[in-house]
């Protein structure tokens, strides 16, 4: 099995947001976030445990659809911030991870899909947070996706 992919394997911590809540009653907004960082540890966790666990499918199909159902749920979020593209991006990144390494890596549409979400979230980080794009810790899925784009380029290669 090759490790051109990479795993995002950082926990999140909603540390400074539970602090700050912890002096007043949360807004909804707060919850929301609280919860989709939950969300997305928790699919860590079975993400992690599936991969150490000599590839347990339990684990990885409930890390990908614990994944996804987060993901989706970050549009209910009103003014991200960049906590939540970092989130975002692993979370997308996590999906792809466990499907190009364990579910079907010949799927090369889906990845396809997968990439073109990752370049969509990184280029609103380019817009909003220009500094924080560059940064060590988007270096992961910079490469991830220039992985996947030599992926779809060899795979055309062939194809012609």
């Amino acid at each position: 099995q090759d490790s051109s992919f990479a795993l995002y394997n950082n926990a999140l911590s909603a540390t400074p947001l539970c602090e700050y809540v912890a002096r007043r009653p949360p807004t909804e907004a707060e919850c929301s976030l609280l919860s989709l960082t939950l969300e997305y540890n928790m699919g860590l966790c079975g993400h992690l445990l599936g991969v150490t666990e000599q590839q347990d499918r339990g684990s990885l199909t409930e890390a990908l659809e614990t994944y996804r159902s987060a993901t989706d749920d970050t549009v209910y979020i009103e003014r991200p911030c960049p906590f939540v593209f970092l989130m975002k991006l692993a979370m997308i990144n996590n999906q792809a991870h466990i499907y190009h390494k364990f579910i079907d890596r010949e799927d090369c549409e889906t990845f396809q899909n997968f990439l073109d979400d990752m370049k969509e979230v990184m280029d609103r980080i380019s817009q909003r947070f220009p500094l924080m794009a560059s940064s060590d810790e988007f270096a992961c899925f910079s490469l991830n996706i220039s992985y996947v784009e030599s992926l779809a380029v060899g795979v055309s290669a062939s194809a012609a």
